[in-house]
């Protein structure tokens, strides 16, 4: 790991590996950069054939620059919520197309959160729920123009 990070031009001085899930590593490392010590999460995924590696976030451990100002973005790490309840929920009493649609993007959540791909987690978790919104709001338009049709039935007679 330390030959090809210094290979991809990295003044490495700390290499930090965390834990093993499976065929899933996570790690950290330490280089210097314009006289600041950066910390670089990463998380290297090996299906026996090839090797993945995804740069997680980042933070400035120490800096020698005071008037250099670094911007760091951290992403989210955390589990979205994939809003299955509501996906399930909306299928079964509100709108059945759209309740099926909130249901796969709500399936896709953990897998993208397993590979790392937090974005794509949080994009498909805010999918699920927008759906299955979109199903309840669905079912109480039709549910509102029903009981209108059937008031106005009442009252012509």
């Amino acid at each position: 790991m330390k030959a090809a990070l210094k290979e991809e031009g990295y003044r490495i001085l700390d290499i930090n590996m965390a834990y093993e899930i499976g065929n899933i590593y996570e790690g950290s490392f330490v280089y210097e950069e314009d006289g600041c010590e950066i910390s670089q999460n990463f998380r290297i995924i090996y299906d026996g054939v090839n090797i993945e590696t995804k740069l997680l976030d980042t933070e400035i451990v120490e800096s020698n620059q005071k008037d250099n100002l670094v911007n760091i973005t951290k992403e989210n790490r955390y589990k979205p919520n994939n809003n299955m309840l509501w996906a399930i929920l909306s299928t079964l009493f509100c709108c059945l197309p759209l309740g099926i649609v909130s249901i796969i993007y709500a399936a896709k959540v953990n897998k993208l959160y397993r590979t790392g791909d937090y974005q794509g987690a949080q994009d498909a978790a805010d999918k699920a729920k927008k759906y299955a919104l979109y199903g309840v709001i669905c079912a109480l338009v039709v549910h509102g123009i029903q009981f209108l049709t059937l008031i106005a039935g009442a009252m012509s007679k």
